[in-house]
């Protein structure tokens, strides 16, 4: 675990939530309008950045005639004594009914920020993305009977007559989603829009004449809009992060060692999940509470206590699709069949192929980057760089090429007073073992009782977890170690 990628993840994911696409209510607004706002982010009491918000007519070139509308961010903090700057840009022109056109967006990937373009058709999106692994264009189908809405194109088209069921392009996943936003007419007749998106849950407040007021997004970060004079500003003291910021979720009572680490009970609230936290055989245990919340047990577990059974075991059908590939976890690929088999040269038992695997993913994978955006396999193959979602993705893809049922599991992770947001992953290693955890990115340790798991899944499970994490509250109620 590298808290200090983790905290970055979580700002980067709390900053980018408030560009969510919101044409999903009939609201009594104003004409179309230009914007020229200024916020400044904070984060509990300290000031970390600004942001500037940005909508104008394109007066010249291909998309002459086109709104253009843009926001940047610039934000400054310190994790564990490491000062980090970062710059966010994502700019897109969209046609009279909010449909975008074209997307560029600059996104904080490491020493290298990662570089999209994203021209739409009627039909077909096509994404080319320059990052430290190279770049790489690809296509995604456009839904034909869904209407498609760029993000934030509310803010200067308001809904009148909303299309049903409007769906964006979430440019961190490459993927469409549904738009899901309430909004709430206020007495003051300005207006309240909050809802989810992959990287979190927003909440913003306008005014009357539909300009921002205030917006707020995953783990508290909060954009108060002022003059820019006001939201620039980062000279003062108190505008200075402490040293040891870090966007976990800190905990009254510090734990020892994660390493050693063996029972963990806990008390969470926050996490609004519609399938609820996931209990796993004789690791997790998990009680609903009458408040919403969660009493949580978790039992550590290392694969090196785990054998058998013998590589060529049948899966359950209804465990078939973890050995499958999919659209991220692309384990038919050549390059990892061959990376995988090579790796398992001669190994009969399953249990400890994966050990194997594992192993191999973490020596050969330089932990780097941020979670922009998702890779495949293949990606993190050739690219032998990436962050803990990455490190899992591609121990999947080469598990299953050896048919070893595997998948991701999100959620959080001990480090130093606070929780932070993890992917690690796990094989269905037969019957007598069911899902045994395993974590690429420390390999040479047990998966630690402070994993504490929240979605079981794919790559884009990972976002999902940003979309359901509220305001998380995490109570340590009993520690057991080695």
């Amino acid at each position: 675990m590298r808290p200090l990628a983790v905290a970055r993840t979580a700002l980067l994911c709390g900053l980018i939530c408030l560009c969510a696409p919101i044409l999903a209510c009939r609201a009594q607004a104003p004409e179309p309008r230009e914007r020229d706002e200024w916020a400044a982010i904070l984060w509990g009491e300290q000031k970390i950045g600004f942001a500037h918000l940005t909508s104008t007519v394109e007066a010249e070139g291909e998309y002459a005639g086109l709104l253009r509308m843009g926001i940047e961010v610039t934000a400054r903090m310190a994790n564990l004594g490491v000062p980090m700057d970062m710059e966010i840009s994502i700019v897109q022109w969209v046609d009279s009914a909010g449909r975008p056109k074209r997307v560029e967006a600059v996104i904080p990937a490491g020493a290298e920020p990662t570089r999209k373009i994203i021209v739409f058709s009627e039909t077909t999106a096509t994404v080319t993305r320059h990052s430290y692994d190279g770049e790489s264009t690809f296509t995604v189908d456009l839904p034909a009977d869904l209407p498609l809405v760029g993000e934030l194109s509310f803010l200067a088209l308001p809904p009148e007559d909303p299309p049903a069921n409007p769906v964006y392009f979430n440019l961190l996943t490459d993927r469409i989603q549904y738009a899901q936003t309430t909004l709430t007419a206020l007495e003051d007749g300005g207006w309240t829009v909050s809802g989810n998106f992959s990287a979190g849950a927003y909440s913003l407040s306008l005014d009357r004449e539909w300009r921002l007021v205030r917006g707020t997004g995953a783990f508290g970060i909060v954009f108060d809009f002022t003059s820019e004079e006001e939201a620039r500003d980062l000279t003062s003291a108190g505008d200075l992060p402490p040293v040891d910021s870090g966007l976990g979720v800190p905990v009254e009572t510090p734990l020892p060692d994660p390493r050693t680490v063996s029972a963990l009970g806990v008390t969470l609230r926050g996490l609004d999940l519609e399938e609820g936290m996931p209990t796993i055989e004789g690791r997790q245990e998990v009680t609903p509470l009458e408040d919403g919340g969660y009493r949580v047990v978790v039992q550590a577990q290392a694969i090196e206590d785990v054998a058998g059974p013998a590589l060529g075991y049948e899966a359950p059908e209804e465990l078939r699709r973890y050995v499958e590939p999919d659209a991220f976890i692309t384990s038919g690929d050549a390059a990892i069949v061959s990376a995988a088999r090579e790796v398992t040269a001669g190994i009969e038992d399953a249990a400890r192929a994966a050990e194997a695997l594992n192993a191999w993913v973490d020596a050969r994978t330089t932990f780097g980057g941020i979670m922009d955006t998702a890779r495949t396999s293949t990606q993190i193959l050739e690219s032998s760089r990436g962050v803990c979602r990455d490190y899992a993705a591609l121990y999947a893809g080469l598990a299953r090429a050896v048919g070893i049922p595997s998948r991701l599991c999100t959620g959080v992770v001990y480090s130093q007073g606070s929780f932070y947001f993890h992917t690690w992953a796990e094989s269905w290693l037969g019957a007598q073992n069911g899902w045994v955890p395993l974590d690429p990115t420390r390999s040479g340790r047990p998966v630690d009782a402070t994993h504490i798991t929240f979605l079981r899944g794919d790559v884009e499970s990972v976002w999902r977890v940003m979309e359901v994490v509220g305001a998380l509250e995490i109570k340590v109620e009993h520690v057991e170690t080695l």
